[in-house]
């Protein structure tokens, strides 16, 4: 049985001969360079028995031709610090214009999702990230001041997120040649209280959009920290449900009653990703033990630390064996 058939049996309801198994990581030594950050990405997979291959460009690739601008500065995760705001006042929503996904920095992400593709096998399923717009309106603005013109100016604001929908649809159809199986997609707002619209009347719609833009079977839905409201995110055209138990206040075994594909996430990686491998396998144990192995894919609650020792990742993969 193949990675790929293995997915296709699990969201069958059939009998599989092992749980699918995934995790991910940052190479933010490498993902400002084509070459380097299709070249980390392709032996990380290579190296390890993973199920799927993510493809996980830095945050920023959406939205750096806008202006926007990061850098690495050593987070234990990888993830970059932005270093403007693009965008200042209520006003400079409507001044956003749709991206051409055949320029710039949306070209340089589709040479590499093209070639990563090129070198991996369709026998394991290839999905892409994918930054929410509100995620991408977050990282042009700031936390505070996106959170500020959502309660003052919700309108700009939308308006804002619509153009976000527009070039990220644009990008992913500019790729409907390349063999992507899905995207992940990520949101990091929806642990967002008391907002009005709140987070589904805002952004529903939209991410609905983007999650529809290609001929996807493996779509997965990543859920960031806190979740609000987690039934409406059920409903997602997704296949795939993952976030971290600990941080979103729901179990994996309670979110299966209400989500009919696979619940994944749960395994709890230590911070510092320096912990005893055979501790890294019993959480990957644990998390089949309270869950069940029905439609479940084990992984970290989130991307795991980039300066995870190659021998602790293989631990985790080898969890049943």
């Amino acid at each position: 049985m193949t990675k790929k058939e293995l997915f296709e049996h699990v969201l069958a309801g059939g009998e599989t001969p092992r749980v699918p198994r995934a995790v991910w990581q940052h190479f933010p030594s490498a993902d400002y360079n084509a070459e380097a950050f299709v070249r980390a990405t392709v032996e990380f997979y290579a190296r390890h028995d993973l199920d799927l291959v993510k493809i996980g460009p830095r945050s920023s690739f959406c939205i750096r031709d806008y202006g926007a601008r990061d850098e690495f500065e050593g987070d234990y995760l990888g993830r970059p610090r932005y270093l403007n705001q693009v965008v200042q006042s209520p006003d400079d929503w409507r001044k956003l214009r749709p991206l051409d996904p055949a320029q710039g920095w949306l070209a340089h992400t589709a040479g590499c999702v093209r070639e990563i593709c090129a070198r991996t096998s369709a026998d394991r399923p290839r999905i892409l990230t994918i930054f929410s717009p509100a995620t991408q309106a977050k990282n042009l603005a700031g936390a505070a001041r996106f959170t500020e013109h959502w309660r003052t100016h919700p309108a700009e604001l939308r308006a804002g997120l619509e153009t976000l929908t527009e070039s990220t649809v644009a990008f992913l159809r500019s790729l409907r040649d390349v063999p992507l199986d899905g995207v992940f997609f990520a949101i990091q707002e929806c642990g967002l209280r008391d907002l009005e619209p709140d987070y589904l009347a805002m952004c529903g719609d939209l991410d609905r959009a983007i999650l529809t833009a290609g001929d996807y079977w493996l779509n997965v839905l990543h859920l960031h920290d806190k979740v609000v409201g987690f039934d409406g995110y059920a409903r997602y055209p997704v296949s795939v449900l993952h976030w971290d138990e600990g941080e979103a206040g729901m179990s994996l075994a309670q979110a299966r009653q209400h989500f009919s594909g696979i619940v994944s996430g749960g395994g709890d990686w230590p911070a510092d990703g320096w912990s005893d491998p055979a501790a890294l396998k019993r959480a990957a144990r644990n998390v089949v033990e309270r869950t069940g192995a029905e439609r479940l894919m084990v992984s970290a609650g989130c991307v795991i630390p980039w300066q995870t020792p190659a021998e602790h990742v293989d631990a985790f993969c080898a969890f049943d064996r």
